[in-house]
């Protein structure tokens, strides 16, 4: 049993543990004349020809508890169970010995999640395409009014002041202080734009504005720096990012800011 406690309290902190398995202790090192002999790998297959000793398996991606691999001998098959770390990076299950050759199975199981998905999304855009193409097209049961023109087309209604304290309050929960004093400011200019009407344009393409500068500053710098495409990615881009939320906050209060004026028409 291991406890741990916080290194405020012990004196001690300690970044990292490393726990050895007994098989690492007791087993002696074998050479190299004594590994078994590999007759064929891939990513998800493997063929081990006869041990004498048992032996650790690595499969050289890197290490995660998602890896499982399954062992088929003549007439046994075993389950090797998940993976456990190998040289800090690698993936690697304890191998019994076995007198014939042995054909391994790596499995990747959160890809059945992915794959399950992709079912799905499937199956829904060809239910949306079924709609789409097999509906019935019915008659109108009513003649719609003519529609009128707008006495004020560009005009911008007023937004909700929850509807304003709720995009603040996300642009400071999901950004930063800074895209929060920005959507504030915008909030502020939606609320006088009924009254200006350059200051109802402003309101208008600025979340467009700000979005499309965003898509932009990602393509420059990508073409300027030529960023690896990993798992950092993202990261070389925050600036791209702020733009993005504060845009979409800011479209989606203008959007409520309209529908909320429908339905006062409405009523």
């Amino acid at each position: 049993m291991l406890r741990t406690a916080p290194g405020l309290t012990t004196g001690i902190d300690l970044d990292q543990l490393g726990l050895v398995s007994p098989q690492f202790t007791a087993a002696s090192p074998a050479s190299t004349d004594a590994a078994p002999r590999v007759a064929s790998a891939s990513e998800h297959h493997a063929v081990v020809g006869r041990s004498d000793d048992s032996f650790w398996l690595t499969l050289n991606q890197s290490f995660n508890r998602g890896w499982e691999a399954t062992t088929h001998t003549a007439g046994d098959t075993t389950h090797l169970g998940t993976a456990h770390p190998i040289g800090n990076f690698a993936n690697g299950w304890f191998v019994d010995r076995s007198n014939a050759a042995t054909r391994v199975d790596f499995t990747w199981t959160p890809q059945r999640s992915v794959d399950l998905a992709l079912l799905v999304s499937g199956l829904g855009v060809l239910a949306c395409v079924a709609l789409i193409v097999f509906r019935r097209r019915r008659a109108p049961a009513f003649v719609p009014d003519r529609p009128l023109l707008a006495a004020r087309p560009f005009r911008v209604p007023a937004a909700p002041l929850v509807a304003s304290a709720v995009a603040v309050a996300a642009g400071v929960l999901f950004g930063s202080p800074i895209i929060g004093a920005a959507l504030l400011v915008f909030a502020v200019g939606v609320a006088f734009a009924p009254r200006n009407r350059m200051l109802a344009g402003i309101v208008t393409a600025l979340p467009v504005a700000a979005i499309v500068t965003a898509v932009g500053v990602v393509l420059w710098k990508q073409h300027q720096y030529d960023y690896p495409h990993d798992a950092r990615w993202p990261s070389y881009f925050g600036g791209a990012h702020a733009l993005v939320l504060f845009g979409f906050l800011a479209l989606a209060l203008l959007v409520v800011a309209e529908r909320d004026e429908d339905l006062h028409h409405a009523e």
